[in-house]
């Protein structure tokens, strides 16, 4: 190996991304690989909009995630999971709502597609690529 085990400054490169707190504490608020870039440049963090979304009454949980748009432009997807399966269908609207109340517009994802259940990675993690698949399936356009 021709490389130090610690960063610089002794510190050991986890990929997590945090910030200190005014108190001084530090506080992880995400995965380096999980922000999403948008158009402006600004970084998102997509557990920031998935806090929102799972905090609905219907909402099981949630995964937000980058699409491209015709242009090849990054945009946001989310999609989410139910706790009753006759709310499919009938509350995108209300969720979208409830982000643009709560977070800038760039932070809003264009559309939500919601489902009884994620798709899920045998660690039990939301399947991303299965979840983009599903997105341009159902013929999702910006």
């Amino acid at each position: 190996l021709d490389k130090k085990p610690l960063g610089q400054d002794f510190w050991y490169p986890t990929g997590d991304l945090a910030e200190y707190s005014e108190s001084g504490c530090i506080r992880v608020v995400g995965r380096k690989k999980s922000i999403i870039k948008a158009a402006d440049g600004q970084i998102i963090f997509p557990r920031e909009i998935e806090d929102i979304l799972n905090n609905h009454p219907d909402v099981q949980d949630s995964c937000v995630f980058s699409v491209h748009d015709k242009f090849g432009i990054e945009r946001l997807a989310a999609a989410v999971e139910v706790t009753n399966e006759e709310r499919v269908g009938k509350i995108e609207q209300s969720l979208l709502k409830k982000v643009m109340s709560e977070l800038e517009k760039v932070k809003t994802p264009s559309s939500i597609i919601v489902l009884q259940a994620l798709p899920r990675l045998a660690r039990g993690k939301p399947d991303i690529p299965n979840l983009r698949q599903i997105y341009y399936r159902q013929g999702l356009q910006f």
